[in-house]
């Protein structure tokens, strides 16, 4: 998975929103295993939050670099 397709997904997730994974796979026209792969790595590093657990939805966190930002910034650190 690329940062691409995790900015992808994050930037369409509209602040204040909930999103179901049907939902975010129909939005993004990805099979819903790839999109269950994005929004696991993205609720794994906070780029997005979870909420409930037998149908879960997702939300956008507030306040959050988009995750190519991110990798920028710690490629950065890493190069400096």
């Amino acid at each position: 998975m690329s940062a691409c397709w995790a900015d992808s997904f994050w930037a369409m997730m509209g602040k204040g929103k909930y999103y179901s994974l049907s939902d975010m796979a129909i939005l993004t026209g990805q099979p819903t295993n790839t999109a269950a792969e994005i929004i696991q790595f993205l609720t794994k590093y906070d780029f997005v939050e979870r909420i409930g657990t037998s149908e879960p939805l997702y939300t956008r966190s507030t306040a959050k670099l988009s995750p190519t930002q991110t990798v920028n910034i710690l490629k950065s650190l890493a190069y400096d």
